[in-house]
């Protein structure tokens, strides 16, 4: 698996290496993406849908469908060798930040850029549903031990809410934290919610 990921890796980053085009072009896709209005399609459905037929935005793709694969089927992809390789990239590479944020258990950092980064409304709340297992992988089945218990998901959403109510835009903020509340409310502490709305008044 690392030798696969590796491969791909390399062709991303020597044409980032090589091309400020490259680098503008998937800084751009982002903003493309967090002006299109709601309802939208997912980051990884758009990128899937307009994505060139460059070898190196093919081995994106596939580079982020091995990072996104299931646990078990990475469980021995080393983690902190490939944050090392993109540290340089990062602001370029958001999404596979996302994942090895997600990886590492560093939840409220993935959450963050789901929110800010790409924009992602729809992605961030089904990493709050299913702990981040089902980001960027191919849809199909998610298994239930891989699904995180209701405390857990109740401590996501509580970072998600946080991170809605620093959405810039004042009514995008409105409509996204009252969307939440309305759909999820189950999983929040009441308290919590009114704490956090004084607090961003």
């Amino acid at each position: 698996m690392n030798e696969l990921i590796s491969f791909y890796l390399d062709i991303v980053i020597t044409k980032l290496d090589s091309s400020p085009e490259a680098r503008d072009l998937l800084l751009q896709t982002y903003e493309t993406y967090r002006a299109l209005h709601p309802p939208r399609p997912t980051y990884r459905q758009f990128i899937t849908e307009n994505g060139t037929d460059a070898e190196w935005s093919n081995s994106r793709l596939r580079l982020l469908q091995l990072l996104g694969s299931n646990q078990t089927a990475t469980s021995s992809y080393d983690v902190p060798f490939i944050l090392a390789r993109l540290e340089a990239y990062e602001q370029e590479l958001v999404p596979e930040m996302i994942i090895l944020n997600g990886r590492q258990g560093r939840h409220q950092e993935a959450i963050r850029l789901l929110t800010h980064g790409l924009g992602d409304f729809d992605t961030a709340i089904s990493y709050c549903l299913l702990g981040g297992s089902s980001i960027f992988r191919p849809s199909g089945y998610v298994s239930q031990d891989e699904i995180p218990e209701r405390e857990e998901q109740a401590k996501l959403f509580g970072y998600l809410l946080q991170e809605f109510l620093k959405i810039e835009d004042l009514s995008q903020r409105i409509e996204r934290t009252a969307e939440l509340l309305e759909r999820f409310g189950g999983w929040f502490d009441i308290g919590q919610v009114g704490y956090s709305k004084t607090m961003e008044v």
